[in-house]
């Protein structure tokens, strides 16, 4: 694969972590963390649940 870049995103502990990597070398080319705000920790958190229903 010539170029291109992987962007990932995930929430942990109440914060989301965005990266992107180049697909070639693997290298982050940049990375950004942001506390989310609790209507948002609410969404993702019934959206969790849609997925896993117990």
């Amino acid at each position: 694969m010539a170029g291109g870049e992987y962007k990932i995103e995930l929430i942990n502990n109440g914060v989301e972590h965005r990266v992107k990597i180049d697909a070639s070398s693997g290298k982050v080319l940049k990375s950004k963390q942001k506390k989310i705000n609790q209507d948002d920790l609410a969404e993702y958190n019934a959206m969790k649940q849609a997925q896993n229903p117990c």
